[in-house]
């Protein structure tokens, strides 16, 4: 995942995710997450998705915010739509994982890492469900 985010390989991206691929992994030397790499190389679409999946962490989303904004800056209209956008992501998402394995009955080569995945989503549902929305 470090390598096709530094190199800008946004399907390889997208495969690797799909494929259970951890998108907090930090590499060894640095610390540096994909993320990051694909900020520091100017990979936009790669920083957007990357970024798209930053939970609920605030670095996390920082880094995506700003590498969407090196393109387009948005407008305070816009960034208020953010997190509402970031809870129909939350709901969709696992919504996707379900139709894939359940009604598609796809298969992957990490059944363990799909699980996680699975589990990082529900928990992630478990906490926008004790947000208050006002």
């Amino acid at each position: 995942l470090m390598t096709a985010a530094r190199t800008g390989r946004t399907e390889i991206v997208r495969l690797l995710l799909d494929r259970g691929a951890d998108v907090h992994a930090k590499e060894r030397t640095r610390g540096q997450t994909a993320l990051m790499w694909a900020v520091a190389e100017k990979h936009r679409d790669v920083a957007r998705l990357l970024g798209s999946l930053a939970g609920d962490s605030q670095s996390d989303w920082e880094i995506g915010l700003n590498a969407y904004e090196s393109v387009r800056t948005l407008s305070p209209a816009e960034r208020q739509l953010v997190p509402l956008l970031d809870r129909t992501s939350a709901l969709l998402s696992p919504m996707n994982w379900i139709h894939w394995l359940c009604v598609e009955r796809r298969t992957f080569d990490h059944p363990q890492q799909i699980s996680q995945r699975v589990e990082g989503f529900l928990g992630r549902l478990r906490l926008l469900s004790t947000i208050d929305l006002d």
